[in-house]
């Protein structure tokens, strides 16, 4: 029997541009076509999980009533995505997110217009959580007191939360008001959380036991890019790096990592399958550039042929 999950922050649009070099203060450096692409990390994550899992997927969202957001809906649905619980704030675009990618220093900066999705629908949210997930995947992106209420109705329904720390602003306590399943960030976020930088395997149990005295999880996951994960369960350790990460470009596809933790770890309640997994699909993105979303078989095919064991 599938699983339910409930999905549950930001979705917008992604507008892609590569440039060989950033331009100077006043200046201009040219760029290849524009490409557009969906993007948050709600619409993300939902459609990497029904990709990976087929799991019965609910996005709580919020779009503006306008073609990026019609867009998007369709998208959705063709990926089995249950829409019913996205909100269209009246007055407000679909949120735009500019993406600039310098290939000559391999950076990325990114300049987010929220738009429709800093406007939640308290209606719809509530509704969202009597559909009786079982779990709830919960980005930072979310204003901080619906994320607390979000956490607390889950906590007192006994659903199990992730909580996906990407979007996450300085100074906010989300994260620290209620009990969570998995608590997932980046270097960077876990750097900011809990002052230590996790650049080995010494100083990402430091990090992991600073984050334990102030968030109550079961399990941290931190996302160390081309280093792989970190797992801190409050007793043991582990690190996994299953294939090496090394080259590849900074365009592909990689914001579905920590969805494919949290979907493969509900459907298996294996985290180390759910870890090597994700990071094969994100070293798939890194390879091939602009890849889509991939599925489950992508990700097999792909192992299967680089030599790469994972449990798939």
């Amino acid at each position: 029997m599938n699983s339910r999950l409930l999905v549950i922050g930001c979705s917008y649009i992604e507008n892609i541009c590569v440039t060989d070099s950033l331009p100077t203060d006043g200046g201009i450096s040219e760029g290849g076509d524009p490409k557009m692409r969906p993007g948050g990390r709600a619409g993300t994550a939902a459609v990497m999980a029904s990709r990976l899992t087929g799991d019965e997927i609910f996005l709580c969202t919020a779009l503006g009533n306008d073609a990026n957001g019609k867009g998007l809906i369709s998208f959705y649905k063709e990926n089995k995505i249950n829409t019913s619980y996205i909100s269209f704030p009246e007055g407000k675009a679909t949120g735009i997110c500019n993406v600039i990618v310098e290939k000559t220093h391999s950076t990325v900066k990114k300049v987010l217009y929220k738009g429709a999705s800093s406007s939640f629908a308290a209606a719809k949210v509530s509704s969202a959580l009597m559909t009786y997930p079982d779990a709830i995947y919960l980005t930072a992106e979310v204003p901080e007191l619906l994320a607390a209420q979000v956490i607390a109705s889950a906590n007192a329904q006994d659903i199990p939360v992730y909580l996906d720390m990407a979007g996450y602003t300085p100074g906010s306590s989300i994260g620290t008001v209620g009990d969570l399943e998995l608590f997932i960030c980046s270097e960077a976020e876990a750097t900011q959380l809990s002052g230590v930088r996790p650049t080995s395997v010494e100083n990402a149990l430091r990090c992991c036991i600073s984050l334990r005295n102030k968030v109550d999880a079961r399990l941290f996951i931190l996302r160390l890019g081309r280093r792989g994960c970190f797992v801190y369960n409050g007793k043991y350790h582990y690190m996994f790096i299953p294939c090496s990460l090394e080259g590849g470009n900074v365009c592909g596809y990689v914001d579905f990592e920590a969805a494919a933790i949290a979907a493969e770890y509900l459907s298996t309640g294996n985290i180390k399958d759910a870890c090597e997994i994700a990071l094969v699909a994100t070293k798939m993105a890194r390879e091939f550039e602009q890849l889509s979303i991939p599925t489950r078989e992508q990700i097999a095919i792909y192992a299967s042929r680089k030599g790469i064991k994972i449990n798939i």
